[in-house]
């Protein structure tokens, strides 16, 4: 098939998805235990923790995995509007009313939202600033998770890096 009929079905496919575990993304069946190796195969019948997953995309090596363990309610929702956008752009494409070009434009993320929460990190070497923000980074699924449990309040994560001289500036730095 050409490429632009792969992307489209792409888009087509995971704009109808129904992810949960009773339908994960997998390539091949899932090869169980038997091989007597002792690794943990995703198994949502087996494993509770594998229930919880919400977009399941399952590797179709041995041992089986969800590579997309960390998918929150919020980041989901965000994809699944992505996938939604690219369906809607890619029919527009096959019928002429579009172009490639605006499939891969950019998201206008801060033009979606009238308030954001942004989270800096400053230090004084490049060394203390790539610790302190991957600390940062590997606290922001809780802090996510956390914020999915305030009612009436909608999360976009973006955990872009937006590197500048703002913190200089205002630091003296």
């Amino acid at each position: 098939a050409a490429p632009s009929t792969l992307v489209s079905k792409f888009f087509l496919i995971y704009h109808q998805w129904n992810f949960g575990n009773q339908m994960p993304v997998q390539l091949c069946a899932i090869t169980d235990g038997t091989l007597g190796l002792g690794f943990k195969v995703w198994n949502p019948k087996v494993f509770f923790k594998d229930r919880m997953h919400l977009m399941p995309v399952v590797t179709p090596a041995y041992p089986a995995m969800n590579s997309t363990y960390n998918v929150s309610h919020s980041t989901l929702h965000v994809m699944r509007q992505e996938f939604s956008r690219g369906f809607e752009i890619t029919k527009n494409i096959e019928a002429g009313k579009a172009t490639w070009e605006e499939l891969f434009n950019p998201s206008e993320i801060f033009h979606m939202y009238k308030k954001y929460m942004m989270i800096e990190a400053i230090a004084t070497t490049e060394d203390d600033l790539r610790k302190w923000s991957g600390w940062i980074e590997s606290r922001l699924r809780i802090l996510i998770a956390k914020l999915e449990g305030v009612e009436f309040l909608q999360i976009h994560p973006c955990p872009t890096s937006f590197p500048g001289k703002r913190g200089e500036e205002e630091h003296g730095g």
